[in-house]
């Protein structure tokens, strides 16, 4: 992520990815946001929102996030 910054998709999803591994989802989600805004029908980014959002233990966030994206 230091190398290709925001502006990857594939290096925001492997931060944000490090965050679970560290034992701090939360951290990750201002990076997985960046990659949703680089590419919002993303499956793979969704996805891993969803994991930290349940790692966090915010589960009704994350049932949303797929609610949300069915109805789009």
């Amino acid at each position: 992520f230091d190398i290709l910054g925001n502006k990857s998709v594939i290096a925001c999803k492997n931060r944000a990815l490090a965050s679970m591994f560290e034992e701090v989802p939360l951290e990750g989600l201002p990076f997985i946001e960046a990659a949703i805004s680089l590419e919002p029908n993303n499956n793979e980014c969704i996805n891993l929102k969803a994991m930290l959002l349940r790692a966090a233990g915010r589960f009704d966030e994350a049932i949303e996030l797929y609610a949300e994206k069915d109805g789009k």
